[in-house]
């Protein structure tokens, strides 16, 4: 499902065969609204939204060079298991998991 939260945009898919983990992709805050906080903003609706439509967890992936979007989701309690090599980009790709309820 495609969405727009303050402006900044992105998709929840539900991950296949496992109906209670979200897979939030595709986000991305407009050049010209950067640096205002909507990222974290942002993250934290989504957070809310996952969790209202029954979701019990989110991952996600960022890009290791995408600095900003790191520091949005540790500062809001993301977790970083792991990371990869993109075959497809050649970057270093963290993969974030959260929880949408408190454990």
């Amino acid at each position: 499902m495609r969405q727009e939260i303050l402006g900044v945009f992105g998709e929840i898919t539900t991950m296949p065969g496992c109906s209670q983990v979200a897979i939030s992709h595709g986000v991305f805050v407009p050049k010209d609204l950067r640096g205002r906080g909507l990222g974290t903003q942002a993250n934290e609706l989504r957070v809310d939204r996952c969790r209202d439509l029954g979701y019990d967890a989110i991952i996600c992936t960022v890009c290791l060079t995408n600095e900003a979007q790191m520091k949005v989701m540790v500062a809001n309690g993301w977790r970083e298991v792991g990371n990869f090599l993109s075959s497809r980009t050649g970057s270093v790709v963290c993969l974030f998991f959260k929880p949408t309820r408190d454990q």
